[in-house]
């Protein structure tokens, strides 16, 4: 602490305090004794205070010092500073049907393995990380739902340790959309859930009528009527660019441009968002 003013400040002490909630300051009172104009001093021992295991990362906790002497007090703003937690988030699933047709996607009918990767995207490390899964939808079964995961430094990713599994009913709709819930618990009481979605089996055939108002697509549609294959039809002037999300409903998209297609560089029907989406489902 510094006397700024121009006479010797006599029998110092200070309270630290916070309106933080999830802060409470266990050992707020310190004295610094006679502080000379001009000069410094450093409190008699440490201000002490605990920190919820609920707190966010990145919070600002502001504190502040009430500051007394026999003549005079101050109130000092501060200091504020930033605390740091863990901030675990789903970031990615991988589902294997380990009892179905093995195409290593989840399918109506098929019991799978399902590994969720987990991210820490807070500023300090978590340890004796649990997760539990756990799904509302009618179509699907949690039969193996909790996993220890490794402890997660800052900025790390890692996956159960123990697969989760579930099964999918036979009646359940090719393409359908199945939430679920991950519960995540860890070191210091830390607990928060996310959500994430999976698509069970793919349809056959998505066409993306893209000719400009042109009448190409009957050949097509021909071709795909005497396969017998099932077939969705997504007219580009009136929906726009389908979404990533659409496509990877399908196992197989047919895109029709007619003659309008233009140039890579110069796309007329195929936009630069038009090709985006479509590599996507290509790698995917």
């Amino acid at each position: 602490m510094e006397n700024l003013g121009d006479s010797t400040a006599y029998a110092v002490e200070a309270a630290l305090g916070t309106s933080l909630p999830l802060v409470t300051v266990t050992d707020s009172t310190k004295t610094y004794g006679n502080i000379p104009a001009g000069d410094t001093a450093v409190s008699s021992g440490k201000y002490v205070f605990t920190v919820s295991s609920q707190i966010q990362d990145g919070t600002e906790i502001p504190f502040h010092l009430n500051i007394n002497s026999p003549t005079k007090s101050w109130e000092y703003d501060g200091p504020h500073i930033i605390a740091h937690a863990p901030r675990l988030v789903y970031q990615s699933v991988d589902m294997d049907d380990v009892g179905g047709n093995g195409n290593g996607k989840p399918d109506p009918g098929e019991t799978c393995s399902v590994v969720v990767t987990l991210k820490n995207e807070g500023g300090t490390n978590s340890q004796q990380i649990q997760a539990t899964l756990l799904s509302n939808d009618s179509y699907v079964t949690v039969t193996s739902s909790t996993s220890s995961y490794p402890d997660l430094v800052a900025g790390e990713s890692g996956t159960n340790l123990t697969p989760y599994q579930i099964d999918i009913s036979d009646v359940c709709p090719v393409g359908h959309t199945a939430s679920f819930i991950i519960q995540i618990q860890a070191a210091g009481s830390y607990s928060t859930s996310d959500t994430f979605q999976v698509n069970i089996g793919q349809k056959p055939v998505l066409f993306v009528d893209d000719d400009g108002g042109g009448s190409y697509e009957t050949y097509f549609l021909t071709a795909l009527d005497s396969t017998g294959l099932s077939y969705d039809i997504w007219t580009y002037d009136t929906q726009g660019t389908p979404t990533d999300s659409m496509l990877s409903l399908y196992q197989a998209v047919v895109w029709t441009t007619g003659p309008d297609y233009g140039t890579i560089s110069s796309p007329k029907t195929l936009t630069a968002t038009d090709q985006a989406r479509l590599i996507t489902y290509l790698d995917n």
